[in-house]
């Protein structure tokens, strides 16, 4: 097991590791986006609500500590996974239920990296975090009561094999493009997902949480929205999705025209689901200019 310590995450940053332009996607970064658990209520309802969304599952299965769940994969390996605990038999299941009792919502973000390079790229610099081998992965994260426990790196030891029908979605999604953070302090995720070979972007991007800044991953991105109120356990706000044909994701999608809103920026065009029909996380399928 290494220790992190998290005060040095915090030192600043050379200004040319923070602010490079243009912001072409940083291949060689040592992290992308994995999949984000959203942990719910009632598994079977939430499925019901996000097929209602043009989602297809693959079924996941029931575990010793209590934890059930469902996955949205994608074709490049990134997921959303529905996910739920009815006891606290051990710590992760603890926290599903501790956190279900504030409501539903995002509990963590996944990131995909090796261990070995993430841990000698933050330099022993980041307070608690923890690696261990799990049953099919190698796993590093941060223990109960750190201000990152909902964020953890994932490696894989092989990808498991997912039916053309499990990956292929009514709403035309393809992968999942982006995590939202709201975060009192999101300079302490900008500056270690830097160190990871993140590239900060100029440019923000307007949320319905606010305005966000971009930190561009080898895979995905995260959006970080400074709020003094955000709550250091509720981290995850919302998640964006990459769909092939927004036309086609509108129609397959099962909502009054009044629940879902259309807009576009800079990004491409969008269709955002909010959170009271998603299951506490705010849902936007972005079609990508170009």
């Amino acid at each position: 097991m290494r220790l992190i310590a998290a005060a040095v995450l915090a030192c600043a940053l050379p200004s040319a590791a923070i602010a490079q332009a243009p912001c072409a996607r940083p291949e060689s970064a040592l992290v992308a986006v994995d999949h984000v658990p959203v942990a719910v209520r009632d598994l079977d309802a939430a499925v019901a609500d996000f097929r209602a969304l043009g989602f297809s599952f693959k079924p996941g299965r029931p575990h010793r500590n209590s934890i059930v769940n469902q996955h949205m994969k994608f074709r490049d390996g990134t997921e959303l996974e529905l996910i739920t605990a009815t006891e606290p038999r051990d710590t992760l299941a603890r926290d599903y239920v501790d956190f279900l009792r504030g409501g539903e919502g995002g509990a963590f973000m996944s990131l995909e990296g090796a261990m070995d390079s993430v841990a000698a790229a933050l330099g022993g610099s980041a307070p608690g975090l923890r690696l261990q081998d799990g049953a099919y992965a190698k796993i590093a994260g941060f223990p109960v009561g750190n201000p990152l426990r909902y964020l953890f790196v994932i490696r894989l030891d092989s990808r498991p094999v997912d039916l053309p029908e499990q990956v292929t979605h009514a709403n035309t999604a393809a992968r999942l493009h982006a995590v939202w953070l709201r975060r009192a302090a999101p300079s302490v995720e900008r500056r270690m997902l830097a160190r990871l070979g993140g590239r900060v972007c100029p440019s923000a991007i307007a949320l319905p949480i606010g305005r966000a800044g971009e930190v561009r991953l080898r895979g995905g991105s995260v959006y970080l929205v400074a709020d003094g109120n955000a709550s250091s356990r509720r981290a995850v706000a919302g998640v964006t999705v990459e769909v092939a044909d927004l036309a086609a994701t509108r129609r397959a999608i099962r909502l009054p025209a009044g629940e879902v809103v259309a807009g576009r920026d800079a990004r491409g065009a969008w269709l955002r689901v909010p959170p009271r029909r998603a299951h506490g996380i705010w849902l936007e399928l972005l079609q990508p200019d170009g």
